[in-house]
């Protein structure tokens, strides 16, 4: 009794496990051979250089009343913690294309408006861009940080 005991929680075991694997194998090849995926660490390198342009072009983006720049390294450093049953973390590893190109067009379109010279203070239009477009990053990430942090 004990004999057909372990062997039918050792077959039940192997159909579960193989069961959870085979998909999202599957699934990975199905998103890497899709043209309108990321993959996530591309989109980061894309991000971190767009955000990197922006703070060097602009001096209230680093002086602002939010710490965009470390908010943003901060959307980067998610990662995939609640993995789906069947997908695994394959939805995360692989972006929507057209939401993380718009959220790289609005990292780079940011108009650095300024209402002051000294010191130089960014603009409610600014600020309300700037903090949407956060938003629509962390969106397009996938990420947990949707807000930009204080300083």
């Amino acid at each position: 009794m004990k004999g057909y005991f372990y062997k039918s929680a050792i077959v039940l075991t192997t159909l579960f496990l193989s069961y959870c694997s085979i998909p999202q194998e599957y699934y990975e090849e199905k998103e890497k051979g899709n043209p309108s995926k990321i993959f996530h660490k591309d989109a980061h390198i894309l991000l971190f250089s767009a955000v990197n342009e922006l703070a060097q072009r602009c001096e209230t983006f680093t002086q602002s009343g939010f710490n965009y720049q470390v908010s943003y390294l901060s959307m980067m450093t998610d990662s995939c913690t609640e993995p789906h049953w069947e997908r695994g973390c394959t939805e995360y590893q692989y972006l929507n294309e057209t939401d993380v190109y718009l959220c790289i067009i609005r990292v780079s379109q940011d108009q650095c408006d300024v209402t002051s010279d000294n010191p130089p203070v960014e603009s409610e239009a600014a600020k309300d861009y700037r903090f949407t477009t956060f938003s629509i990053c962390g969106h397009a990430l996938r990420s947990k940080t949707v807000f930009p942090l204080f300083l």
